[in-house]
C-alpha cells in the first residue's frame, strides 16, 4: 500500500539543484502530477484549510485551479517543491502557500498550521521552520515509515526511526496505518541508550493500528559485543503491542500484515531459550490479526500473545492466519494467556535450540487457564518437542493439520492441567509417540480420525503413551477412538482413570530390525480400560521371541487381533485385585490370551488359551469317568477341562492340550447347564446353538436353545 499522495513523475516538478525552492502554481503542481493529482484533490485529501475549498460555496475545482478564490486561499497562492531541510530553513512563508516536500521516502504535501506553536519536528508528519512556523503533512490515517527516517536499503541502523514511529503512534493512540515499503530494515539497538530496547519501542495501549509490510523484512543485526543472557540481546522485537495495567482492553485491534520478523537467534538463556526476544509480541492487548508475517531465528519466540505485564489480564481474541514461523528457539507461537484463538494455515517449523521447542505451547503463566482455541489447517515439521503442547488450557479443537516430526519426543504433548481437548483429522508422521500425556490433571482428551505413521521406536513401545510423570494424577476420560496407526508401536497406558481405546486399526511394523522391542499393548494402571472393537496387526517384518503384553481393570472385547509365527504375543492380565473382562474376540494363532486374574465370559474362538495361577475359574480333571476338583490350574494333566463363564455360570469349556503347571488349554466345547430361568446363562449372537435345561419350565429341565438373539424351545417359540 503506498503512502498518502502521488509519489511518480516527480522530476516533472520544476526546481534546480542547489537552489533555492521554486514556487509553481497549483494548476501546474497538479498538472505535472497527471491523474493522481486530479485525485488528490477530488477525493478532498488536502484539509479544506488548505485548498480554501470549505466555506464561500466555492468548489474545490475553483479552488485548486485559481478560478475565483475561497477566503484563507486567494489567487496566486502557489505550490513549492522543497527538501525537507529547505523547508526547515524558512524564516518566512506565506499562510497559504503549500510546500511539496521532495526526500525519497518522504515526499508530501505540508502546509503551515498558523494556530500551532508547540508541536516538536518529528521529521515525519511535522516539520518546524527557521521561524518557528509549523509544517504538517497532508495526511489522514496512512504513514509511512520512512517518513519517520527509516531506510530499507539492508545497511543503515534503523533503532532511531523505530522509536520515533513508536512516540508518534503511541501520542496518537494508534487510530492509524504504518506501511512499511519493500525492504531489509536493519536495527541493531548497541547503545547504552538502547540497552532498554523494550521500552523504547513498544506500543502501549494503542487503538486501531495496523501494520502493513509485504516485501519488507525487519532485520535482527547483532552487535559484537551480544552474547546470550546480557543486554541488549534479551531485548524485544520493535513490534511489541501492550495494555497498560489498569484498564483491561485499552490496547486492542491491533493488526500486523505480511512483514518479515528475522531475528539474529541470541536467546536470554541458552540452555532454554527464555527471554524476550521474540519476532511479535502482544501483552494484554484485545482483538489481534496476525496474516501473512514471517517470524524466523528469533532467541526465544516467533510469535507470542501473553498478559499484560504483571499478569493483571489476559489477551483476548487473536487470529494467527497464513503466516509461517521457523527456525526460532523457545517456541514457534507461544500462547501464554490468552482466550478465543484461532490459528489457520500457518507453517511452524524447526524449533530448536531451548529445552522446550514446540511448534505451538499453550501454557499460561501462574494459575490462569485459558480457553478456546481452534488450530486447523496448518503444518508442523521438525520442531524439536513436537507440534503442540498443553498446559492450562480447555476447550481446544486441532484439526485437519499435517505434523512431520522427526525429533527425539513425538508430536503432541500434555505437560498438565489440560481438558475439552479434541484433536481430530489430522495426518501425523512422527519418529516417537504421536501422543504423549505426561502431567496431571488431563482429563476428557479424544484423539480421533487420525491418519498415524510412526517410523522409529518409540519410548515404551508405544505411539500412543498415556503416562504421568513422577507423581502426576488425575487423567481421566482419555479416548482415542477411530484412528489408522502404521509403523513401529503400540499402547502404554498407566493411569488411575479411565481409558479408551475402541475402533481403530493398527497394523505393527519394524524399521529397525536390530531393535528388540517394537510392539507395547500395555495397560497397567489402576484406571479402568476399555479396549475394544480394534483391528491389530502385527506384520511379517516384526521378528522376535514370544512377547507378553499387560491388561489389567477394564474391558478387552470384540477386536481382531492377528500375528504370525516369528512374533507370538500374548495378552496377559495383570495384578492381583485387578480384574479384566475378555469378551468375544478374534484371536489368530500366534495372538492369544494369557490368563490371570480372570473373570466373566472368556471367549477365544480357535485359540491357545494359557492359564496361570490366579483368581480364575475353578478347573476340573476327569478321573476315571467321574470329575475331580483341581484348584488354580497346578499339576494340569492332558484332558482336564476348566469351565468358564460369566458371574459364575460356565458357558465355555477349556480343554488341557499340553501337561504342566499350569498347562496349555484350548477351548474344547460348550456345557449344558441346568438351572432356573433366572439362572440362565449370559450369551453373545455367536454363542447360537447352547442348549440349556430350564427347570422352571420342566421340573426335570426342559431343554432350550440359544439363536443367537432368543432362547427358543424345539418348536422354535420364544421362551
Amino acid at each position: 500500500m503506498p503512502g498518502p499522495g502521488p509519489h511518480k513523475d516527480l522530476s516533472q516538478i520544476p526546481q534546480e539543484k542547489e537552489a533555492a525552492p521554486q514556487p509553481v502554481s497549483r494548476r501546474a503542481l497538479l498538472a505535472s502530477l497527471g491523474m493522481g493529482g486530479a485525485a488528490l484533490a477530488a477525493a478532498s485529501l488536502l484539509p479544506s484549510s488548505v485548498w480554501g475549498a470549505a466555506g464561500g460555496g466555492g468548489s474545490v475545482s475553483e479552488s485548486v485551479y485559481g478560478e475565483g478564490g475561497t477566503p484563507g486561499c486567494t489567487p496566486g497562492d502557489v505550490v513549492t517543491a522543497v527538501t525537507a531541510d529547505q523547508l526547515r530553513a524558512l524564516d518566512c512563508s506565506p499562510a497559504n502557500d503549500l510546500y511539496y516536500v521532495t526526500d525519497a521516502g518522504g515526499e508530501g504535501f505540508f502546509f503551515r498550521d498558523p494556530a500551532d506553536a508547540v508541536s516538536a519536528d518529528n521529521g515525519a508528519t511535522v516539520i518546524v521552520s527557521a521561524d518557528g512556523g509549523r509544517f504538517k503533512r497532508v495526511v489522514d490515517y496512512t504513514f509511512s515509515f520512512l517518513w519517520f527516517g527509516g531506510k530499507g536499503d539492508g545497511v543503515t541502523n534503523n533503532a532511531a526511526a523505530f522509536k520515533r514511529l513508536a512516540a508518534f503512534v503511541n501520542a496518537r493512540g494508534g487510530n492509524c496505518t504504518v506501511v512499511f515499503p519493500p525492504g531489509v530494515y536493519v536495527y541493531t539497538p548497541s547503545d547504552a541508550g538502547d540497552y532498554e530496547w523494550r521500552m523504547s519501542v513498544e506500543f502501549v495501549n494503542v487503538k486501531r493500528l495496523t501494520i502493513i509490510g509485504y516485501g519488507a523484512v525487519i532485520k535482527q543485526v547483532k552487535d559484537p559485543s551480544w552474547t546470550a543472557g546480557g543486554l541488549p540481546a534479551n531485548q524485544e522485537s520493535p513490534m511489541q503491542f501492550r495494555g497498560g495495567n489498569d484498564t483491561p482492553g485499552e490496547c486492542r485491534d491491533i493488526a500486523v500484515y505480511g512483514l518479515t520478523m528475522e531475528g539474529a537467534r541470541v536467546p536470554f538463556s541458552l540452555a532454554t531459550g527464555d527471554g524476550a526476544c521474540s519476532g511479535l509480541i502482544f501483552r494484554g492487548v484485545y482483538r489481534i490479526v496476525v496474516k501473512d508475517v514471517v517470524c524466523t531465528g528469533w532467541g526465544t519466540d516467533g510469535l507470542t500473545i501473553a498478559p499484560s505485564y504483571l499478569d493483571l489480564y489476559a489477551s483476548q481474541q487473536a487470529r494467527i492466519e497464513g503466516c509461517r514461523m521457523d527456525n526460532n528457539t523457545r517456541q514457534g507461537i507461544s500462547i501464554v494467556r490468552c482466550d478465543d484463538v484461532t490459528i489457520t494455515q500457518c507453517t511452524i517449523a524447526n524449533t530448536n535450540g531451548g529445552s522446550f521447542g514446540h511448534g505451538i505451547d499453550f501454557e499460561p503463566d501462574a494459575s490462569y487457564t485459558q480457553k478456546n482455541m481452534i488450530v486447523s489447517h496448518c503444518r508442523f515439521q521438525n520442531n524439536v518437542r513436537g507440534s503442540l503442547n498443553f498446559i492450562r488450557t480447555s476447550h481446544v479443537v486441532i484439526s485437519h493439520c499435517v505434523m512431520e516430526e522427526g525429533n527425539t519426543s513425538g508430536a503432541i504433548f500434555a505437560d498438565g492441567a489440560a481438558s475439552d481437548i479434541i484433536i481430530e483429522s489430522n495426518v501425523i508422521t512422527t519418529n516417537k509417540a504421536c501422543l504423549f500425556l505426561m502431567g496431571s490433571d488431563v482429563t476428557n482428551f479424544i484423539f480421533q480420525k487420525n491418519i498415524v505413521k510412526t517410523t522409529d521406536l518409540p519410548s515404551n513401545s508405544a505411539t500412543v503413551r498415556i503416562n504421568p510423570f513422577g507423581t502426576a494424577t488425575g487423567l481421566d476420560n482419555i479416548i482415542v477412538r477411530h484412528n489408522g496407526f502404521t509403523g513401529t508401536g503400540g499402547l502404554y497406558v498407566n493411569v488411575a482413570g479411565r481409558f479408551f481405546f475402541e475402533h481403530n486399526t493398527m497394523s505393527v511394523s519394524r524399521q529397525d530390525s536390530a531393535s528388540a522391542d517394537c510392539f507395547g499393548f500395555n495397560l497397567v494402571g489402576l484406571g479402568k480400560n476399555t479396549v475394544r472393537h480394534n483391528v491389530i496387526t502385527i506384520q511379517s517384518d516384526v521378528q522376535f521371541a514370544e512377547k507378553e503384553v499387560y491388561m489389567v481393570d477394564g474391558v478387552f472385547e470384540g477386536n481382531e487381533l492377528t500375528s504370525h509365527a516369528a512374533a507370538k504375543l500374548n495378552i496377559k492380565s495383570k495384578g492381583a485385585g485387578r480384574v479384566m473382562r475378555i469378551g468375544h474376540n478374534n484371536f489368530s494363532t500366534n495372538f492369544y490370551y494369557k490368563g490371570e486374574h480372570v473373570s466373566l465370559n472368556l471367549y477365544a474362538e480357535g485359540a491357545v488359551v494359557e492359564y496361570v495361577a490366579g483368581d480364575f475359574a475353578t478347573v476340573y480333571r476327569r478321573v476315571n469317568g467321574g470329575r475331580q476338583r483341581v484348584l488354580n490350574g497346578t499339576d494340569a494333566q492332558v484332558g482336564d477341562i476348566t469351565f468358564v463363564g460369566d458371574n459364575g455360570k460356565p458357558s465355555m469349556s477349556y480343554i488341557c492340550v499340553t501337561a504342566g503347571s499350569p498347562g496349555v488349554w484350548q477351548s474344547y466345547s460348550h456345557v449344558v447347564q441346568k438351572g432356573t430361568s433366572f439362572a440362565r446363562p449370559f450369551m453373545y449372537a455367536f454363542d447360537a446353538g447352547v442348549m440349556y435345561l430350564d427347570t422352571m419350565l420342566d421340573p426335570g429341565g426342559k431343554p432350550i436353545w440359544w439363536n443367537g438373539s432368543d432362547w427358543i424351545d424345539a418348536t422354535g417359540a420364544v421362551v
